[in-house]
Formats: C-alpha cells, structure tokens, sequence
C-alpha cells in the first residue's frame, strides 16, 4: 500500500508536468504567432509617428490598418473564427474583422500587463486571445478558434491519463509479485525450521530464489550447524559423565545390597 501510494503520487506528478510541457508545445507557437500578427498592426500604427505623440490617424492610414486587418483577419492559417479589433485609449473602435464569440467582453486592460493572452469559451466553441498593447494606450484584441487543439490536447490528457493508470496498476502488480515471492519464501524458511528438532539439527535449509533469503538461509545454517556441534559436545559429555559415574555406582550399589544381606 505503500509503495502504490508513493508510486501514484509521482506517477501522477509525472503525468501534470507531461500535461503542462504538451500545454505550452500547443499553445506557445499559437501565441507567438498571434504575437506576430499584434506586432504588424502595431508597426502600422507608429509608422511615420512618434512613439510619445498621441495617435493621429489620417485617412490613408486608417485605410492601411483596415487593409491589414483585413488581411490578417482572412488568414485561417492558425484555425477559424478568427477575429481582429484595434482600439484606440479612449475604447474607440479604429479598425475590426470577423465577429467575436458570443458572450465575449473585453474585460479591462492593465498597463502592467501589456501582452497578455486569454482562453474563452463560447458554448463548444474555445477561442485564444491575445491582446497587445499600443503605445498610446490602445489595444489590439486577436483571437482565434482552437477547437481543433483543444480537442486533440483532450485526447493526449486522456490517454496520458490512462497510460498514468495502466503504468500505476503495472507497478502494484509487480510489488505484489515481488512482496508475495519475499513473503511465501520466508514462509517455506519458517516452516522448515519449525520441523527441526534436537536429532535433526544436521539438517540444512535449502537455498533461497533471491539473494536476500539465500543470504539469511546461509545464516541460519551456519547457525544450526553451531548447535549441531554444541548439542554433539553436550551428548558426548552427557555419555562420558554417565560411564564415570556407572563404575562407583555399581560397586556402591554391590556393597548396600551386601549390607542389606
């Protein structure tokens, strides 16, 4: 049991990071390239301006940032339902492609966070947003559908999870095999060494499968054959003092039944 319980906290530790590493292969070019298409729009905006000036957009560039909204807007390279909104500080709509996800809201931009990027979800449908800040204070919003990704990262955490559980109840299988063959062995050991007697004690184990019961099995051995020599020498004793002992009893025993006569 205890070795299931530290088996599955790692395997399912192993299978998070697994999770989170095929997360960011998934989603981490996706958003560099929603990045990149944020940084065109971008470029369009300070061109011919300065940085620290507010935006004054002529009619020429707004007709620009439309063409390239548009363009990037059209692209179905990264999925569909792809949409493009730039906004200017004051919230004000300057350029926008494609219609956002049902109950979709900007929620309010932080200055701190200047790129940042989002998951929503539109009943089945799931969008990733970017949204990139400009340097007056405007805000680019580009999202795309990911249905496509999000199931397939569904498939990979279901099979990642399944392979987890397989390879968890692999292990309990082989610990319970492992501590079962341990245990029937020390069993066997025991049971023959309940079945030595005093007059049996020339007898010896028989070797073990594994290295650890052939160790203790050489052990208790050695260790009978020890008692084997002692109980040897207590017999030898026990045969010697009796001889010494059976002469002057007889000749004892001779002169009392004389007496008695």
């Amino acid at each position: 049991i205890a070795f299931m319980a530290l088996g599955g906290v790692l395997v399912v530790a192993a299978s998070l990071g697994v999770s989170h590493l095929l997360g960011r292969a998934v989603w981490r070019p996706l958003d560099a390239a929603l990045e990149e298409e944020a940084d065109q729009l971008v470029a369009i905006l300070q061109e011919d301006e300065n940085e620290a000036a507010d935006l004054d957009i002529t009619e020429d560039d707004s007709d620009d940032l439309l063409a390239a909204v548009t363009r990037i807007g059209t692209e179905r390279d990264l999925g569909p339902g792809k949409f493009v909104e730039v906004t200017d500080a004051a919230g004000n709509v300057l350029a926008a492609y494609g219609s956002e996800p049902s109950g979709y809201t900007h929620s309010a931009q932080s200055a701190a966070h200047r790129r940042r990027f989002e998951f929503f979800s539109s009943g089945d449908d799931t969008y990733r947003i970017a949204h990139v800040m400009v340097p007056d204070g405007g805000w680019i919003a580009l999202g795309v559908g990911t249905d496509r990704q999000t199931q397939s990262l569904a498939r990979a955490h279901v099979a990642l999870a399944l392979g987890a559980l397989a390879f968890l109840l692999a292990l309990g299988a082989l610990a319970w095999h492992i501590t079962t063959r341990a245990m029937s062995e020390i069993d066997s050991v025991a049971a023959d060494l309940e079945a030595l007697e005093a007059d049996s004690l020339d007898r010896r184990l028989a070797p073990g499968a594994t290295v650890e019961i052939d160790r203790l099995v050489a052990s208790l051995n050695r260790m009978l054959a020890r008692l084997d020599r002692a109980v040897s020498h207590l017999r030898r004793f026990t045969a010697d003092a009796a001889h010494e002992l059976r002469t002057p009893v007889a000749a004892l025993r001779t002169r009392i039944e004389a007496a008695l006569s």
